[in-house]
């Protein structure tokens, strides 16, 4: 499984416009093959003192996807919304959204007496 984090930095105060555009076309995405999630977030405060300062004009984009293949597969027709759809929204569309790609084969459980706590 392939998982994608993806920082989207908005024009500010229109945030909640990129997000209804978004949200109108998760359905057409997670209608790709290989698509599993694709879920845009905002900071939330959370009244932890260790907590950045939100950051008001920035979305996150969650993806998860089958295969490498299947995003791949996504990434030209992203492209081509993201010059089209969201361009009055982003700041320098697309160059201003920033991907980090990992990928797991299987998830490796550590027992929970053999848990250090790292803080």
């Amino acid at each position: 499984m392939i998982h994608v984090i993806a920082t989207a930095h908005i024009v500010k105060g229109h945030r909640q416009e990129f997000l209804d555009e978004f949200n109108a076309n998760v359905p057409n995405v997670l209608a790709e093959k290989g698509c599993i999630q694709y879920t845009p977030t905002v900071d939330l405060v959370s009244g932890i003192d260790h907590q950045i300062p939100p950051e008001e004009d920035t979305v996150v984009i969650i993806e998860q996807w089958e295969t490498i293949e299947d995003l791949n597969n996504h990434i030209p027709v992203e492209l081509l919304k993201c010059v089209t759809f969201y361009h009055s929204y982003w700041k320098s569309p697309p160059a201003n959204v920033t991907p980090f790609i990992a990928a797991w084969s299987k998830r490796v459980a550590v027992p929970r007496k053999n848990r250090e706590r790292r803080c």
